[in-house]
């Protein structure tokens, strides 16, 4: 059987998660993985709270709390919004207990030991306000690369480049908001020179399989000379793995040093560490497009110098998902954060799960509008979908006294529903999840022609009692078809059917037949409420 760890990206754990967040990778993951289940993958699915590094340290300082608080806090709360999102992991990992700093310093310790680290004493900022050296995350400035006011330590929001100390302009404390001054410390570097050819090779065998962003951004990367990238920082509150070296007591490594190690922890906490190092397990991984460098050069560097290769067989990267034409912003109410969903405030899971999918971001910049939210929820789930199911399983309930005939579908419609599934089963097995969503409406739409056509033509009971249960049978592929993505409203409508097996086979075939009985039939996609249309229009209200 074909074995599969499924990543996503670590969420900071920071601040709470906005829609952007949750369709670039945990979503992506949850769906991909639910799919691979259903071909008869065997799967882990990693996912948890990044929670070292200067963000907690700055958003627990302005929250007046120990970044140990803060993160307790915020996990919890992180993991309450994607619990109501049905996302499926097997483990929720958090980056601060004690088996993580355990692997990461025995990683830190080999790579040392292989010659991967040099020391240089090189200029950093220094802040006379707070006392201390500046790491990434308390330095702002302008990007001196795309010029915008977005630069943060090694990165720059605006451009996504990752920036060196110089080529941030205007640099001044995010804490105290002092201009810092430049001094000498010493640090740790992993040489990424070190590893390029082999790390070359790597992208050059496997990138065609990723998305077009991750190939794009790996490739740009692999046509540039990697320096060495320090790993090391000085921390307010030291908030990170401490450096197990003796000189470097009062460091701790670079939270993109340890982060990605969280994956081989979480698997080693479920007791399938063993499935990094067997080379038939591939490693599929799901993130924004922001993460890339990270999961493509820099944490495989760390593992060819550990004398480890598991390199990512698919990294699914989205681009970005905005919100009504602009950015997600929590300070300025501008978006919805998975928060403001929590107790089906504004409707069900499954709608935002669809919805989400369906406008997921895989090769340009995507935009959330309500009223595109309002089209998939209520033209294509309730009428499209919904429609179709209860309008078929409430004939046979009706009709049939619950119980099909022998079917006998027309060649045109099998050969429909088998094109279509067909394209799902090759959209899904390279995570292009939109594109799949488009063919669940196709079989449906094509269910919905079949039906009227048997509803408009004057034929008998025993011939309508034909046609019915060969519909039925378009039922069973919609219903495994939609599980991935709305997996509660999918698998209600296979138990109605009565469907046991929810695999997802090669070619559809009328597998419910004569004397096949049905469930009792229920609506599965409910109009919104008074009280969550009242919400979404508070929400639209606000644009």
């Amino acid at each position: 059987m074909a074995r599969r760890i499924i990543t996503a990206a670590l969420p900071y754990v920071n601040n709470l998660p906005h829609l952007g967040n949750i369709v670039g990778s945990l979503l992506g993951a949850d769906v991909y993985n639910r799919y691979c289940k259903m071909r008869g993958i065997s799967t882990v699915f990693i996912t948890g709270t990044d929670e070292y590094g200067t963000a907690s340290e700055v958003s627990a300082d302005k929250a007046g709390l120990s970044p140990q608080e803060l993160c307790d806090i915020n996990s919890a709360r992180h993991k309450e919004v994607y619990d109501w999102f049905q996302i499926n992991y097997d483990i929720f990992g958090r980056t601060s207990v004690d088996r993580h700093k355990e692997i990461t310093q025995s990683v830190f310790l080999e790579m040392y030991n292989n010659g991967y680290f040099i020391e240089r004493e090189e200029e950093r900022y220094f802040c006379s306000g707070c006392s201390m050296f500046l790491a990434d995350r308390y330095i702002n400035g302008t990007c001196g690369i795309c010029g915008s006011d977005s630069a943060r330590g090694d990165q720059c929001d605006g451009c996504s480049a990752i920036l060196a100390i110089d080529e941030i302009i205007s640099p001044y404390c995010s804490t105290c908001k002092s201009v810092p001054v430049k001094k000498m410390t010493k640090h740790l570097f992993f040489e990424l020179n070190k590893v390029q050819d082999k790390l070359n090779q790597l992208i050059e065998e496997h990138a065609g399989k990723w998305s077009s962003v991750a190939r794009q951004i790996s490739n740009d990367w692999k046509n540039k000379e990697l320096i060495p990238r320090c790993i090391t920082r000085d921390l307010k509150y030291n908030w990170g793995v401490p450096v197990p070296l003796p000189e470097y007591k009062d460091k701790v490594l670079y939270v993109w040093f340890d982060a990605p190690i969280g994956y081989i922890t979480f698997t080693d906490m479920l007791g399938k560490r063993g499935w990094w190092t067997e080379p038939d397990v591939e490693l599929c991984e799901f993130m924004g497009k922001d993460n890339v460098f990270f999961h493509s050069v820099f944490f495989p560097g760390m593992l060819v110098g550990c004398n480890q290769v598991k390199y990512p067989n698919l990294i699914s990267a989205t681009h970005y998902l905005t919100y009504e034409g602009d950015k997600f912003s929590k300070s300025m109410g501008r978006g919805i954060f998975g928060s403001d969903l929590l107790g089906d405030r504004i409707g069900c899971a499954g709608a935002w799960r669809f919805h989400l999918m369906r406008r997921r971001p895989e090769t340009g910049d995507a935009d959330f509008l309500w009223r595109e939210f309002k089209e998939s929820y209520n033209t294509i789930l309730i009428n499209t979908i919904g429609n179709l199911c209860n309008r078929i399983l409430s004939y046979v309930k009706k009709r049939l006294n619950g119980t099909l005939t022998t079917p006998k579908l027309d060649s045109n419609t099998v050969q429909g529903v088998n094109t279509a599934l067909n394209k799902y089963i090759n959209h899904m097995d390279k995570a292009e999840i939109r594109s799949a969503i488009e063919c669940i409406v196709d079989v449906a739409g094509m269910g919905n022609v079949y039906v009227q056509k048997a509803f408009a033509e004057k034929v008998d009971k025993a011939e309508m009692g034909v046609r019915i249960s060969s519909a039925v049978n378009i039922l069973v592929v919609i219903g495994r078809m939609l599980y991935p993505v709305v997996p509660k409203e999918g698998a209600e409508l296979l138990s109605i059917l009565r469907v046991a097996d929810r695999s997802i086979p090669d070619e559809f075939t009328e597998e419910l037949s004569d004397g096949h009985e049905i469930g009792d039939v229920h609506i599965l996609f409910h109009p919104l409420t008074d009280a969550q249309a009242q919400a979404m229009e508070s929400f639209c209200c606000n644009l």
